[in-house]
């Protein structure tokens, strides 16, 4: 596999970025005296913008009146550092109870995570609450929602009816 496949297919870059890569990646060999290449490849790596992941929500859904929701939204795998996480439920745009915390493994490429917590009310049944993802290399925000669904207690009594 050539260096250009590898930079094609991991990447998703067009012909056109690719030559862009690779005449960059002459000019920082020639100015820094970097003539391995995998020096030059790491470099241009570090500076490449990538895309998050589909966020994921990680929410329990079934919930009792009066108890608490609280909800995890967690996307990974993205550079630059800065991301927005926004919060919604029932349509109206919430406040991020913790987070987002950003955090990397020794790279460059980061993970997000975020929590938004509730006391939900028998009014919440199918409510939807939603975690939006925005990043400068997203063009509209990803989100993953989920519906609230409230359980009732039934309340048995002890009669007697005579037919």
């Amino acid at each position: 596999m050539s260096y250009h496949d590898y930079w094609s297919d991991s990447f998703l870059l067009s012909r056109k970025q690719t030559r862009c890569f690779w005449s960059f990646c002459s000019v920082v060999k020639r100015k820094l005296n970097l003539w391995n290449h995998k020096k030059c490849v790491t470099s241009v790596q570090n500076i490449l913008p990538v895309r998050p992941s589909q966020p994921s929500l990680i929410v329990d859904t079934a919930v009792h009146d009066g108890s608490d929701l609280s909800a995890k939204c967690e996307s990974y795998g993205f550079r630059p550092r800065n991301i927005t996480v926004q919060w919604t439920f029932r349509g109206s745009i919430q406040v991020p109870t913790f987070g987002p915390t950003i955090s990397n493994n020794g790279t460059e490429i980061y993970a997000m995570a975020a929590s938004y917590f509730r006391t939900i009310s028998k009014q919440d049944n199918k409510a939807t609450l939603k975690c939006s993802v925005t990043h400068k290399t997203l063009s509209t925000p990803l989100y993953e929602s989920a519906t609230i669904d409230v359980l009732c207690e039934l309340l048995v009594t002890d009669k007697n009816y005579n037919l």
